[in-house]
């Protein structure tokens, strides 16, 4: 009788273990995780001598030409820094001699070198407060005259090799348009669209999308410019079609982290995707989860960069990853902390599943 007791007591303290062992292997598995960027993200390639010394500024100038080539701006200074293509699988690098010529005659500005979803194209801004939109391989050219005002340009989202060209009616007096531009890179046609008023500068990248009729679609922040905006968890989008007779401007709003600061927004080749680099407060999530059971259980924050993936209208928000640099917030650009990743190098690789960025002299991609 008493073995009996004996070996019941011992199965359920057993049982009592094994219980444990289930609710902490669970705990385990479901316990929110940090989603760390670099973790989630693949190394394809150095970018040591890629930065181009502009004068005041430096900047790193690439695109994808295919899923394994990139075009590149060889560092330097400004006047002596050539265009060239790289496998990054190989490591083959192959100099663009025609394409660099043509760059440096219009002198071309390599901030803001834009590669057409197809990789067939390139546009810069020329010396002459032109636009430049070259064939990669350097055998035909179209410039773009402004008539000396500030232009601003992006490739049309859902088209290869079609970009739109914002004039601005006053070079000083950014964001009031005199004329929007389609312009077709094979066949150098150009379109006039009709203008519209803007309180902004225009995005950098992926400024307009081809909608379900074929006509150019703006998605432009309503009232706020990036970089600049106040710490938010939404965001004003106003869609304007550019079309004559025009349907009326739609106004929608796109929820963002609480209090994220948005610094770029680059949409995908297919204009169905937008990439968001955000400036987000973030707390440990083990600790945040104690803090919400336990409220005198303190949860520090920091603010970190970190690159989040929606739909153009802001539906489907996921997080792709962030660093664990804090930001100096001190100096009041988040390019002084210990880790940026530069938000000017954020691009979309042409499969549009894809997305690639520039951190600590490397490049790296990471899935959608």
């Amino acid at each position: 009788m008493a073995n009996r007791e004996s070996m019941k007591r011992r199965l359920i303290k057993l049982l009592g273990l094994l219980t444990l062992l289930g609710i902490l292997l669970l705990t385990v598995r479901f316990w929110p995780q940090e989603r760390l960027l670099l973790k989630q993200a693949v190394r394809v390639t150095d970018t040591h001598g890629w930065e181009v010394d502009r004068g005041p500024d430096a900047c790193i100038t690439y695109g994808w030409l295919s899923g394994q080539e990139v075009l590149f701006c060889r560092g330097g200074f400004l006047s002596n820094s050539p265009l060239w293509r790289r496998n990054v699988r190989t490591g083959k690098e192959t100099p663009l001699k025609a394409l660099s010529r043509l760059f440096h005659d219009t002198k071309g500005d390599p901030d803001g070198v834009k590669v057409s979803p197809d990789g067939r194209w390139v546009l810069w801004h020329g010396g002459q407060d032109d636009t430049v939109c070259a064939a990669v391989d350097g055998s035909s050219s179209f410039r773009s005259h402004p008539a000396n005002n500030y232009s601003s340009f992006g490739w049309l989202g859902g088209s290869d090799d079609q970009w739109v060209e914002f004039i601005q009616a006053n070079k000083h007096s950014p964001g009031r348009l005199s004329t929007v531009i389609l312009h077709k890179a094979a066949s150098q046609t150009t379109q006039p669209l009709p203008p519209t008023d803007m309180s902004w500068e225009p995005w950098s990248d992926g400024i307009a999308v081809q909608n379900a009729a074929g006509a150019c679609m703006l998605m432009q922040p309503t009232r706020r410019e990036l970089g600049d905006m106040p710490k938010t968890d939404r965001m004003e989008i106003t869609q304007t079609v550019l079309a004559s007779p025009a349907p009326p401007p739609h106004r929608f709003e796109i929820r963002v982290p609480p209090g994220s600061t948005v610094h770029r927004i680059v949409l995908s080749p297919d204009g169905k995707y937008a990439a968001w680099a955000l400036q987000t407060h973030f707390a440990n999530p083990i600790l945040e989860r104690i803090h919400r059971l336990v409220p005198s259980v303190s949860a520090p924050f920091r603010d970190c960069i970190g690159l989040w993936v929606s739909r153009v209208d802001g539906s489907e928000m996921h997080e792709i990853g962030h660093l664990r640099d804090t930001i100096n917030s001190s100096k009041g650009d988040p390019r002084e902390g210990n880790g940026w990743i530069d938000d000017y190098t954020l691009r979309w690789l042409p499969d549009g599943k894809q997305l690639s960025f520039v951190y600590k002299d490397a490049l790296y991609r990471v899935m959608r």
